[in-house]
Order: structure tokens, then C-alpha cells, then sequence
């Protein structure tokens, strides 16, 4: 891993009618493991948006995430 900053170690790939994301677990240099987002809309531009997720937080963004579909779904 010499000479690398990050390495993805799995991907899953999710395809929606108007964009797609890329979930990877990374190793990055120092050894620690995070989740990348990739998030790529299909239009002209093919914009694309990613975050970092440190795994430390990872049930609570997830819990957060239930939380507002749960309200969302109930509109």
C-alpha cells in the first residue's frame, strides 16, 4: 500500500432511475477504515457529490436516516 492514500477494499453499487451511488469501505493510508458515498446525478453534467462517513458514527447517521424516512413516509 506504499505510495497509496486510500484503498477501496468493497463497493456496492445502487442504480436509480435519475442517479446512482457508490458505497466503498476505504482503508486510508494510516490504516483506518471509513465509508465513502459517491453520489452521481444523470444529466447533462453527470454531477456527482460524495462524503466521508467515520465508522464511529455510522449507526447514528443510519438511525437519523430511519428516523426522517419514517416521518417522510407517514406524510
Amino acid at each position: 500500500m506504499e505510495g497509496m492514500l486510500e484503498e477501496i477494499l468493497e463497493t456496492t453499487h445502487i442504480e436509480f432511475e435519475k442517479s446512482s451511488f457508490l458505497f466503498d469501505i476505504i482503508r486510508h493510508q494510516s490504516g483506518k477504515l471509513y465509508v465513502g458515498i459517491k453520489q452521481t446525478i444523470h444529466q447533462e453534467d453527470n454531477n456527482e457529490h460524495s462524503i466521508k462517513i467515520n465508522p464511529s458514527i455510522i449507526s447514528e447517521v443510519i438511525e437519523v436516516l430511519q428516523n426522517y424516512e419514517t416521518k417522510i413516509l407517514a406524510e
